[in-house]
């Protein structure tokens, strides 16, 4: 009916968003020792780079109240596709780690707006079933994301893997400026 539009776009940019950020997030360790880092030191460049998530919580969190849901979702997730793109393309421990900072910044930050915006865009009456139903659907990008990084590995390499991170970021970017609409300031 007249929530078919922001149904839509909600399923996509979860599949898309949990598709990307669990695939990567899940096999980030291992790829690090891809790129030829002792099990320590990618465990450490793990937790460094992960501790970029929460300054991207807080930016975002402020940023949905003073600049709006749809604009701060969209930035965090070109944000994070850009920096995933420049992160699997990383030639020396320095780009790798900035790009990896960069990237767990933006795609933390995905998260606050995105349980901010998910539920205003149902009336009380459906909220928690259009909620729920978008995190169910994001659910199963979140287990389809590592066993396609795993499948893709072996043939498109540490590149390919941030490719197919970036794009799907990119999808879920599209799919809400294209069917979302901003609900910052509107009456739920």
């Amino acid at each position: 009916g007249i929530y078919a539009k922001r149904t839509t776009m909600l399923l996509t940019l979860w599949f898309f968003a949990l598709l990307g950020f669990y695939g990567l997030t899940t096999w980030l360790g291992a790829l690090l020792q891809a790129k030829g880092f002792a099990v320590t030191k990618s465990v450490f460049y793990t937790i460094l780079i992960s501790l970029a998530g929460i300054p991207g919580f807080l930016f975002s969190a402020w940023l949905v109240e003073s600049w709006g849901r749809k604009g701060t979702l969209a930035l965090n997730l070109i944000g994070g596709a850009v920096a995933c793109y420049y992160y699997g393309g990383a030639a020396d421990q320095t780009q790798l780690i900035v790009a990896g900072l960069c990237m767990q910044f933006f795609l933390f930050g995905m998260w606050s707006a995105l349980y901010a915006y998910t539920p205003e865009l149902y009336p009380t009456a459906v909220r928690a079933t259009g909620t729920g139903f978008a995190s169910a659907v994001g659910r199963v990008g979140s287990l389809i994301g590592p066993t396609v990084i795993g499948l893709i590995l072996p043939t498109a390499g540490q590149s390919g893997v941030f490719a197919l991170g970036a794009v799907a970021f990119l999808i879920a970017a599209l799919a809400i400026l294209i069917l979302g609409e901003e609900t910052k300031g509107r009456t739920l």
